[in-house]
């Protein structure tokens, strides 16, 4: 096989991953904010650079909310949410309402987006398993899901704490990370190059 099959090879089970992994029936946004007192290794003006454990005080949903999610409702309530930051990307966070409207969240990748003084921030891959708001159309198989969680800090290592997190299905691409969609365009326009670059030696 040539050089030139099998980078479009490599490309077209990439895009096809890519495509694997869209959720079309079921995609949306859902915003959430905190009524409570978020915490920093248990304190409210601890350090959340260097805490190892963070915990949003009450997680409540908010009006922001797109796709299956708009409509839903805001002050749906999931309590208290402390996880660990020093698990190495294998941190545990798991969310759910005590209505069952909403539905419950359960992670399986933990990363680090960025941790700069008075601002900390995690990409938390997981599964979104639906509730019983009609919005859903119905659907309740758990779904690819991702949370954005950000925690900042006024003055930054003392002040006081706020923080904010947003659900997206299917994944909400890592920042960190180049989507798969994005590498298989890098992989095809390698090959176009190396396909030119053959040709004009040939025409040569």
């Amino acid at each position: 096989m040539s050089i030139r099959i099998k980078l479009v090879a490599v490309a077209a089970t990439l895009l096809l991953l890519a495509g694997g992994q869209s959720q079309a029936a079921f995609v949306g946004t859902q915003g959430f904010g905190d009524q409570g007192t978020p915490l920093a290794d248990g304190s409210a003006s601890g350090n959340i650079n260097t805490a190892s454990t963070l915990t949003i005080g009450d997680l409540n949903t908010t009006t922001a909310s797109t796709g299956v999610f708009t409509g839903v409702g805001k002050n749906i309530d999931f309590g208290t949410v402390t996880f660990s930051t020093a698990t190495g990307g294998n941190a545990s966070l798991t969310f759910t309402d005590g209505t069952g409207k909403f539905g419950s969240f359960t992670s399986t990748t933990f990363a680090t987006i960025s941790n700069v003084p008075g601002t900390v921030s995690f990409y938390v891959l997981g599964l979104f398993t639906p509730g019983t708001f009609a919005g859903y159309g119905g659907v309740t198989t758990p779904q690819l899901a991702s949370l954005t969680i950000s925690f900042n800090q006024t003055p930054a290592g003392s002040g006081g704490i706020s923080d904010s997190v947003t659900l997206s299905v299917p994944p909400a691409g890592n920042p960190t990370v180049p989507e798969p969609a994005s590498i298989a365009m890098v992989v095809l326009g390698l090959g176009g190059v190396f396909a030119a670059r053959r040709y004009s030696r040939r025409a040569v």
